[in-house]
Formats: C-alpha cells, structure tokens, sequence
C-alpha cells in the first residue's frame, strides 16, 4: 500500500511539473519586452507627430529616425529573449500554451495589417491604416483571456478588459489630430506600465 501511494505521489509531482512551471522567468521577459514596445510605439507616436507639425525635416530624416528606432528596438528584443532562459529552460505546459496564443494573436495581427494595407492603397486612404493598432488591441484583449484561463488573477481579467475597451474608446477618434495622443496613453496605460509592474513582480518573488 505504500508502495502506490509513494507511486501516486510521483506521478502526482511529475502532472504538476508539466503544468505548474517557474513562471517568474517568463513574466520577467514577457513584462520587459511588452514595455519595450510600449516605448517605442509612443516614439514612433512622436516622430510621426514632430514629421507632422513640420519640427523636424521630412523624408530622409524621419525615415532614418524610425530605422533607428526599429534597429535599436530588434536588438533589445533579442537581448531579452537570450536573456531570459539561461539554460534553455522547457516550459511546461501552461507556457506552451501562452507562447502559442502570444504567437497566434501577432499572427492574426499581421494577417490584418496585409488586408488593411492592401485596402488602403486600393481605396487610397491613409486613414484605413489607422484600424491596425485597434485590431492588435482587440487581438490583445484575447491574448489576456487566455492568460487568464490559465492563471487565474484580477490582473490579467483588468488587461483583457482594457484591451477590448480600448479599440471601443479609440475608434470615434480615427482621423483626427488626437488618434496619435490617445493612442500613446493607450501604449503608457496598458503596455509600460503592466510591462513595469510584470518585471517588479518577477523579481520580487525570486
């Protein structure tokens, strides 16, 4: 009888490796890389502004500024992606899981912005561009759905919230001078900020 209890306690220890893995990782580099591209979405938010209002020169310039830009925001992307395994670490299941719906939200994402390109070059109509940060915050609120099914927390139910909310409160604003500004704080409020506050988290419960 002990014998298969030991075994029962094993084989219960081994289920609970699949699922519950270190997530502390993991939210490290998820929280870093969701700040990083928070920033650069509000630079890019700024430079297109200051192009806008004639504060710096077009053409070339902007178009340096935002090779700059990607350039530097590529090379933290992968810093953090080498950083955060140390040691090629197998997630379990539940990582496996949110790495497939993370990889499954930017995909669609891109499927969308190809289709919302296509459309405005036929339609030759800058504004159509504009409903692709609010298909990537719709595809974001799933993403959070996900999180939360997997993770249970108040948390992620508040990020999936405010990514469905935000491409509601967004769209009256479409072609207007202040899509760009609403659309940073969106970046501050929903990507900076959780990504900070992911990051804290992590270390703090190392």
């Amino acid at each position: 009888m002990s014998n298969d209890i030991q075994s029962a306690r094993e084989d219960l220890a081994f289920l609970r490796g699949l699922v519950d893995d270190d997530w502390r990782p993991r939210m490290w580099a998820f929280g870093a890389l969701y700040a990083v591209i928070g920033m650069a979405l509000c630079l890019h938010i700024a430079i297109s502004w200051a192009a806008s209002a004639e504060l710096v020169p077009r053409g070339a310039f902007v178009i340096g500024a935002y090779v700059v830009l990607y350039s530097a925001l590529s090379v933290i992307t992968i810093w953090i992606s080498w950083r955060f395994p140390r040691g090629r670490v197998t997630g379990g299941v539940k990582s496996r899981v949110g790495g497939a719906a993370f990889l499954g939200a930017f995909a669609a994402h891109l499927v969308m912005l190809t289709v919302l390109v296509i459309v405005a070059m036929r339609l030759q109509s800058g504004f159509i561009l504009e409903l692709a940060p609010l298909v990537l915050a719709a595809s974001q609120g799933a993403l959070w759905l996900v999180v939360h099914a997997m993770r249970r927390g108040t948390f992620n139910l508040m990020m999936a919230g405010g990514w469905f909310a935000a491409p509601i409160a967004l769209a009256p604003l479409v072609g207007a001078s202040l899509f760009g500004a609403a659309l940073a704080v969106v970046a501050v409020v929903l990507m900076i900020v959780p990504g900070v506050y992911m990051m804290r988290l992590a270390r703090d419960a190392a």
